[in-house]
């Protein structure tokens, strides 16, 4: 597990700079999150408590609109940021690769199997976009967002301040906990898919073989079988999933 976490840090100074901007964007609109919060609030309490009427309340609503408008705006441009950051991981990583495979030549070639090559080259490149793009971006504002709040939340009421600064680490703490069981899963799949797909080329490459001896239909119910054992290994690592969200 630790060569794919290493280089998947080492090309972070080619995303460094869009890293950057997107979390910068996200904790702007984290910190736009706290007014919003409290702009609520004060509505809340004036309509609840204090038995204003609509009419009074009416100039906290348009900032509260403008609010919501421009946190959207930013949320795009960090999602943005973001996507452009693994985009220039993902354009450094394949042409890596492609330079390895023509540097190796076509003896190591002949002793490959097409198909989890083509596997590698394609999804296996796509799935970096999501370490960069949304993994890496929340780690920092997981631990920027709170601090924030707590900033805010400390000289208008300690006690709450107190209970945050107890409860926010559990947060981490239950990330790291379950995250290494959907890991290791996720890794079991991805073992999988590209044992399927290595297959499936190869089917395809030599399917006038299969169809002179007859055995294509023989052929579709392995595939049709690893596609199941795949469905199956899938629905495993989504139900761990859901578990994570529920218990966070």
């Amino acid at each position: 597990m630790t060569a794919p976490r290493t280089l998947l840090d080492d090309q972070k100074p080619l995303a460094s700079r869009w890293l950057r901007l997107s979390v910068g964007l996200g904790l702007g609109n984290g910190v736009l999150l706290i007014l919003q919060a409290w702009l609520l609030a004060q509505i809340i309490n004036s309509v609840v408590f204090d038995d204003v009427g609509l009419a009074e309340v009416v100039p906290w609503l348009w900032p509260l609109l403008l609010l919501f408008a421009v946190r959207a705006g930013i949320a795009w441009a960090s999602e943005q940021s973001a996507f452009r950051a693994a985009a220039q991981v993902k354009i450094s990583l394949r042409d890596r690769l492609y330079r390895h495979i023509q540097a190796a030549g076509p003896a190591w070639m002949a002793g490959q199997r097409s198909g989890a090559i083509a596997e590698d080259l394609t999804r296996g490149i796509e799935a970096v976009e999501a370490y960069y793009s949304r993994y890496l971006p929340a780690m920092s504002l997981t631990a920027l967002i709170p601090l924030a709040i707590l900033i805010v939340v400390l000289p208008l009421d300690w006690l709450s301040a107190l209970i945050m600064l107890v409860t926010a680490p559990l947060i981490p703490v239950f990330m790291i906990l379950i995250g290494s069981g959907v890991e290791r899963l996720n890794q079991q799949l991805w073992k999988e898919l590209a044992r399927m797909g290595a297959h499936f080329l190869d089917v395809i490459q030599g399917m006038t073989t299969l169809k002179l001896f007859n055995a294509s239909r023989r052929e579709a119910e392995v595939i049709a079988r690893i596609s199941e054992d795949y469905r199956a290994s899938t629905m495993r690592v989504l139900r761990v999933a859901f578990l994570t969200s529920a218990v966070l």
